[in-house]
């Protein structure tokens, strides 16, 4: 189950993309998902791949590129039948190889327990204490 094509989203995954956020539980801050036109702007302006086996997406990753040589990867997720299989480890290595072509030096995201032991024998370096995530309406 390690045959994933690691791609650049297209607008064709965008419901795929919006139903594996709400798996995710990466919902926004008024507790929906992103509608197109927020997608659409990560298509043109950062990085968002997708991972696909046998034709559909079972996983996603969406960033941006930040001041100083920087990229942030926002949603890193992964379908639950297809955790474990090495897809969300696929989607990251794809992520970096892309970000440092276009010239980012570092890559900071966000994980939780226990993914963050995963970026780890990435070659991440994980602070050791807790942090949340912090989210105002505005």
């Amino acid at each position: 189950m390690n045959n994933f094509i690691i791609r650049p989203a297209t607008n064709a995954d965008i419901p795929e993309l919006q139903c594996l956020q709400r798996v995710g539980d990466l919902l926004t801050a008024d507790e929906n998902v992103f509608g197109p036109e927020q997608f659409q702007r990560y298509f043109n302006d950062g990085i968002t791949l997708v991972a696909e086996h046998d034709n559909k997406v079972i996983g996603y990753i969406l960033g941006e590129y930040l001041l100083g040589g920087g990229v942030i990867g926002w949603f890193i997720v992964v379908d639950v039948p297809f955790r474990g299989t090495k897809a969300a480890k696929m989607l990251i290595t794809e992520f970096k190889r892309v970000a440092k072509e276009h010239g980012a030096t570092w890559m900071i995201a966000y994980a939780v327990d226990p993914t963050h032991l995963a970026h780890e024998k990435m070659g991440a370096f994980v602070e050791k204490h807790t942090m949340r995530e912090v989210l105002y309406r505005l």
